[in-house]
Order: C-alpha cells, then structure tokens, then sequence
C-alpha cells in the first residue's frame, strides 16, 4: 500500500458552470511530478457524499447533476506523496 503524509500545500477547489446541468471542477493550483487528483460532491447539510470520482491524474472533473439545490465539493490531491484536501464553497445547481 501506498504511504501518504498529510500535506500543507495549498488546494483551492474551483467551481465552474459549464453549461445546463454539467458543472466543472477544477483546482486553482498548478502542480508538476507525481500528482493525482479526487472529488466528492456534497449536499448542502449531509455528511455524506452523494459523488465519489476516485484519484486520477485530471486535474478537475465535469459533473452532471440531476437534482437541483446547493451544493460543495471536495478536492483531494496527492502530490509526490503526500495528500491534502479542501472543501469549496456552497454552489446553487437549478436543472
């Protein structure tokens, strides 16, 4: 298994209307090397993910929702090793 330390780097999760229901979510961050990325998609008030899109080396992805309310999302990134994490701010979907 691989080893991750706790990070201190800087993860800032974007959010980003692409067009009708599809919404985009980038970091604002560059990295090089070794770096894969997460996310997971938050209802507003659950503690629980509804969306788990797993480590891959994109730095963002692109999500259709289905359902409209307010939402956050959650950015995971393993950078040569060691991972950190950051939760967007609320964001209002209407489909």
């Amino acid at each position: 298994l691989l080893q991750v330390k706790k990070g201190t780097f800087q993860v800032t999760p974007v959010i980003s209307h692409v067009s009708g229901p599809f919404w985009k979510f980038p970091v604002s961050e560059s990295f090089d090397g070794d770096t894969k990325y997460a996310w997971y998609v938050y209802r507003e008030g659950e503690d629980q993910p509804f969306m788990k899109k797993l480590y891959e080396p994109d730095s963002h992805t692109i999500y259709k929702f289905e359902t409209p309310g307010n939402y956050y999302v959650k950015a995971f990134v393993i950078h040569n090793g060691v991972k950190c994490s950051a939760n967007s701010g609320v964001f209002t979907v209407s489909v």
